[in-house]
């Protein structure tokens, strides 16, 4: 099976980093594309000079292309600067941040699954981290709505369609049955309010796969697992989450029984209730 291309971003973060490029390297995927954001303040300018000296030393069994906007663009605007530019290459990729800590059968699920939803349009993204929803050694199964995404895959002709604003949901929202008591409900205030106060862009990314009717699958065990509940974070330094460091199978079983399907979205949605509660209580 061919391998997919690997998109990691990069901030003011050195101590995973390591670790990461040592996964990808073990992957070994054809490119790998470095999206480094350029610094917000003097201090974020001091911890990016050591990042910047390591990743030019890191040897990379891939071919390695470094990204860097000429200005800040910050955590709204450089998924869209990074994953533009890597798609005007790319036909699909598999994507990590500089905190998200993968298995190494992580790569080989992304890959599985890139393949077998290729063609079908009702899926929007592939999704590492199941938040513990479930720990099963198989399968796959699909949620109407993904978030957070620590360790992710799309495909260009999904994330082209993106708007960079968020109209779509004003329109989406005019239309939408306010009778009905469902999944919307429950997120609805949290993505109304992000249309006024664009604070990220995986917000705009679940708004927009919730409002086409896109789905995400996601493991039956889970793969990835985010290391960032620290004070440096932007929106995870919680110190007593258990979303922190969750658990991961090492033994996902991707090709020979990938094609089971499961059924764990209830239990996964109410994981990411609790996780956008955690969230709520550190604003």
């Amino acid at each position: 099976m061919n391998k997919s291309p690997v998109v990691i971003f990069p901030y003011k973060k050195r101590g995973n980093l390591k670790k990461i490029f040592e996964l990808i390297n073990q992957y070994n995927p054809p490119t790998v594309y470095i999206v480094f954001d350029q610094a917000a303040n003097q201090g974020i300018k001091k911890l990016q000079k050591e990042i910047g000296s390591f990743i030019e030393k890191f040897e990379f069994s891939s071919k390695k292309v470094i990204i860097r906007p000429p200005s800040n663009k910050g955590v709204t605007k450089v998924y869209d600067f990074g994953l533009d530019f890597v798609f005007e290459k790319e036909e699909q990729v598999i994507i990590l941040e500089d905190d998200t800590i993968p298995t190494l059968h992580f790569f080989d699920y992304c890959d599985v699954m890139l393949k077998k939803f290729k063609h079908d349009e009702s899926v929007g993204c592939i999704n590492g981290c199941n938040l513990e929803a479930s720990m099963l050694f198989s399968g796959y199964f699909f949620s109407t709505m993904c978030m957070p995404y620590w360790g992710w895959a799309t495909w260009r002709d999904r994330w082209s369609r993106l708007p960079k604003d968020y109209s779509f949901w004003v329109s989406y929202r005019s239309v939408y049955p306010k009778e009905k008591n469902d999944l919307l409900n429950q997120f609805a205030a949290i993505f109304d309010r992000s249309v006024l106060d664009d604070k990220a862009w995986d917000i705009r990314w679940t708004m927009f796969l919730l409002s086409t009717s896109m789905k995400a699958v996601l493991p039956g065990g889970n793969l990835v697992t985010n290391v960032g509940f620290t004070d440096e974070a932007t929106f995870t330094n919680i110190s007593d989450s258990k979303f922190s460091s969750l658990q991961v199978v090492e033994d996902w079983k991707d090709r020979k029984i990938a094609g089971t399907e499961i059924v764990k979205e209830e239990e996964y949605l109410l994981k990411i209730k609790q996780l956008m509660n955690d969230i709520a209580k550190r604003i």
